[in-house]
């Protein structure tokens, strides 16, 4: 028996088998009798009867609109240059079905010239159509992923470095993704030196012994400003060791700027409320303290007296800028705090250089390198201006939505300390005058026991002498010369103590 024509048809059926499983079917195509042949399987794919012959121009009528072209251009190169194409595509099949599809083919050639051109055609709908589900589920959870309104990122557990980092840390913190990846160490090297001990040996210590974790850090922005994290860690486990790290970084700067400004507030109008405390003091404290959350901001408060500026606390400005705006007439262009005094209203100047209001001053920020300055009038409960807040930048800025809500709280706060203050010198002065009020009193009352007592007894004893007694014409006048002597003394005491109850 011949054993290799047995092997033969077993490799055959084999293969054939072997096709249909895999949903792999055979075609051709004669360029010299513009023939086409589908093999069976071609033809259940196209769904089209087993008796069915293909016109040599048919074929392409099953490809949707969008596949088209690009099957006609593929072959089109095979047959010019010989080249193997491969392609995916989607037909539309006699029954009016979408069926993905696998078309490959090559040419044959004679003499350089392109007589046949064949290939497979390969059912792939069921496993395209599961690419596509699990493509759209992994575009959907990055699209979940980049949305959340947080940095999320997977490190490594033990060099903490980054395999993944979101598209919000551009927004956030404004450095890319990659550079987060490929940057050694980026983690630790961003983060606010005052936190730096404390964030790390947190994180290694929770991790160690495989905790998820919640903390709150500061980072160092790439624009150099301070934005407050927190991060909500996951640790991830192989067989139980802790091997990856994963989580989100949330952005809570606005929340924990408004926590420190609110302990910040609790602070001073404690202080103002005692009378150990200068106001100087108490001013030159709350500003720095708002400077500390915004590490690039000069605040000043000048008051204002007689249509004149006066400096109450500049801590962190240049004294010779200090001295030069002191006593300066308040005026439509007289500056940011000039001119919001004199128009009792919030002045934003974001360019020094620039801006009109600051023409005959400019000079004197622009040496200091001030160069944005924005103003808020502090105005009493009568209505009068007796103050200005300003907030300073070393750079061209307008304020953000941030900014203005911490402008509006520092003036109604400093409102508070200045109307205190005011209502305490009200207080003293009354006090005073009514202590002053209370001498002259005791002062009349002593005139009155004392002081007048003396020519008024003098005055009866002579008036008694000269009634009961008799006495020569000599005696007489000497007695009315002691009686109008003493007259005379009782009314410059009268007098005085008229002039105390003016």
């Amino acid at each position: 028996m011949d054993l290799s024509l047995f092997n033969g048809m077993v490799d055959e059926k084999t293969m054939g088998e072997t096709q249909r499983i895999a949903r792999v079917g055979s075609w051709e195509a004669d360029l010299l009798s513009e023939s086409i042949i589908w093999s069976d399987l071609v033809k259940e794919i196209h769904e089209v009867s087993l008796d069915y012959q293909p016109s040599f121009s048919s074929p392409m009528d099953f490809y949707t609109h969008e596949y088209q072209e690009l099957v006609m251009q593929a072959m089109q190169r095979t047959i010019s240059d010989g080249s193997l194409f491969d392609i995916e595509a989607i037909i539309e099949t006699a029954k009016g079905n979408k069926c993905w599809i696998r078309v490959s083919g090559r040419a044959e050639l004679r003499d350089g010239q392109c007589i046949r051109i064949y290939g497979a055609i390969q059912d792939i709908h069921d496993r395209k159509l599961a690419e596509l589900g699990l493509l759209e589920s992994r575009n959907r959870f990055e699209s979940l992923v980049q949305t959340v309104d947080g940095i999320v990122w997977e490190a490594d557990v033990n060099t903490l470095e980054f395999s993944f980092v979101s598209d919000q840390s551009s927004r956030i913190l404004g450095y890319p993704p990659e550079e987060w990846i490929k940057t050694k160490n980026f983690w630790q090297s961003h983060i606010h030196p005052d936190d730096l001990e404390h964030a790390i040996g947190y994180c290694h210590r929770q991790t160690r012994e495989g905790r998820n974790h919640i903390f709150d850090y500061r980072m160092i922005s790439a624009d150099g400003n301070i934005v407050w994290i927190k991060d909500i860690v996951s640790v991830i486990k192989t067989d139980g060791v802790p091997t990856l790290l994963r989580g989100v970084m949330v952005d809570v700067t606005e929340t924990k700027r408004f926590e420190i400004l609110e302990h910040l507030e609790r602070t001073v109008l404690e202080l103002n409320s005692t009378k150990e405390h200068s106001l100087k003091k108490m001013l030159s404290q709350y500003l720095l303290g708002i400077e500390q959350i915004y590490p690039h901001m000069k605040c000043s408060i000048v008051g204002i007296v007689d249509g004149k500026l006066s400096n109450l606390s500049s801590p962190s400005l240049p004294e010779a800028y200090i001295r030069a705006l002191e006593g300066l007439q308040i005026g439509p262009n007289a500056g940011s705090c000039g001119t919001a005094a004199y128009l009792k209203e919030k002045v934003i100047v974001s360019d020094i250089v620039r801006d009109s209001r600051w023409t005959m001053y400019s000079h004197l920020a622009l040496p200091h390198n001030l160069r944005s300055c924005w103003s808020h009038p502090i105005l009493d409960s009568d209505g009068s201006v007796t103050a200005t807040f300003a907030i300073y930048y070393d750079h061209i800025k307008t304020p953000d939505e941030d900014e203005l809500k911490v402008i509006d709280r520092a003036v109604a706060i400093l409102k508070i300390i200045l109307e205190n203050k005011k209502n305490c010198e009200i207080i003293i002065s009354s006090r005073s005058r009514q202590k002053r009020e209370e001498l002259k009193l005791q002062e009349i009352a002593y005139l009155q026991s004392h002081v007048v007592r003396a020519p008024l007894a003098r005055l009866m004893g002579v008036i008694d002498l000269i009634k009961n007694y008799s006495h020569t014409d000599i005696e007489k006048n000497e007695l009315l010369d002691h009686l109008l002597l003493s007259a005379k003394e009782l009314d410059e005491v009268i007098r005085d103590i008229s002039e105390k109850t003016e």
